[in-house]
């Protein structure tokens, strides 16, 4: 492969986006739960207004928000994997076929692209909820969800070291 340097800020620019996201959105959740308009603690139909009110309902919600949650970050740690291998499956069908070079290319760029997008969607379904918990429950472990979404988010920023080990995943199974 003769492996062009391919422009990776469309996706970094996603990357961010969905890290800003988590954060606005856990920013107005703060802010709303220090602020006099805040929902209940117990939840926005407890009918209680201070900490530790709304009865078991709310508490059952909260707890499911936590299992919902982690959920999301299990299927985040085991799909990412699994999306790669069926990325790289599909970049070696590409780059084996009789298209130009430069199509091939493009065509392996995108597979990247889009496991790696997916891969970061999953993480932030997983600190919306975190922040949806704090939001509605009062709940601050969600603000710790979502912080270490952000994190990971900021941390696997597409870049051109990842780029290039997907190309040599693909060109070693070519030498084969």
């Amino acid at each position: 492969m003769s492996n062009p340097a391919p422009n990776l800020n469309t996706p970094r620019l996603i990357y961010l986006a969905f890290a800003g996201g988590v954060l606005l959105f856990a920013l107005v959740a703060v802010a709303l739960q220090f602020g006099t308009n805040s929902p209940p603690v117990g939840g926005p139909n407890s009918g209680s207004g201070g900490a530790g009110g709304g009865g078991g309902s709310s508490t059952v919600f909260g707890w499911a928000l936590v299992g919902i949650a982690v959920y999301l970050l299990v299927q985040a740690l085991v799909a990412a994997p699994l999306i790669r291998k069926g990325a790289l499956k599909q970049a070696r069908s590409d780059w084996q076929s009789d298209a130009d070079l430069a199509t091939r290319e493009t065509q392996i760029f995108t597979r990247y692209l889009t496991q790696s997008v997916v891969a970061a969607a999953m993480l932030e379904a997983a600190g919306l909820v975190g922040v949806l918990a704090l939001f509605l429950y009062g709940q601050w472990w969600g603000l710790v969800v979502s912080a270490g979404v952000i994190a990971a988010l900021l941390m696997s920023l597409p870049s051109g070291v990842r780029y290039e080990a997907f190309v040599n995943d693909v060109a070693r199974a070519d030498e084969r």
